[in-house]
């Protein structure tokens, strides 16, 4: 990931998110997924980083920045699709 290699990192972060039941994994394959502009993906992810790791800080502040560029990403292609994490 710090090469920036996102795409090799997909494959072992998955099996690593499956077979680990951390946060790290997911966390790491979430931010992965932004960096790749795969949004929907990322929110995704870090969703399940976040049930393992209700109260982390950083996770939630990647899930929120998945979630809204997911949803920005939609309504650019005038897609309405309500936020579940977003309460407005």
């Amino acid at each position: 990931m710090r090469l920036g290699r996102f795409e090799e990192a997909l494959v072992p972060l998955a099996a690593a998110s499956t077979l680990n039941r951390g946060a790290r994994a997911p966390a790491l394959l979430a931010e992965a997924f932004l960096q790749m502009e795969r949004f929907h993906e990322a929110a995704s992810t870090a969703d399940i980083a976040v049930s393992r790791q209700p109260h982390n800080g950083r996770l939630l502040a990647i899930r929120d920045e998945a979630h809204r560029r997911a949803q920005e990403e939609l309504a650019e292609k005038g897609i309405d699709h309500p936020d579940p994490h977003n309460a407005d």
